[in-house]
């Protein structure tokens, strides 16, 4: 009698411990579903926020690039306008002495 009491305790422990550790293995699991499912969540916003950078970065990149390319035109035109205005002065130049001599020649002829 007092052996079947002890074993029929032991049973009953033995099915609480079961069950507490079926239970502790099912919230344990959900656990770590839970957690795998907000690592790929993170993962692929990481992926997305990654994409979105590669793509403003070549977008900056042509920008830059586009940015380089008109300060580039812009110093040739202005390096051509100053070469053109030079070329000016020095023909208004020319032909100022050319003025000037044909006067003295004027000049010493009218005497």
């Amino acid at each position: 009698d007092k052996q079947q009491k002890l074993e029929h305790d032991f049973l009953e422990a033995e099915a609480s411990l079961r069950s507490g550790f079926s239970s502790y293995a099912a919230h344990y699991t959900e656990l770590l579903t839970e957690q795998r499912s907000f690592f790929e969540r993170a993962a692929k916003s990481l992926e997305s926020y990654l994409s979105e950078v590669h793509s403003e970065k070549s977008t900056e990149e042509e920008s830059l690039a586009a940015a380089k390319s008109l300060a580039q035109e812009g110093a040739e035109a202005c390096e051509g306008l100053l070469n053109a205005q030079n070329e000016e002065h020095a023909r208004r130049d020319s032909l100022l002495k050319t003025l000037q001599k044909v006067e003295e020649d004027l000049s010493k002829v009218a005497k």
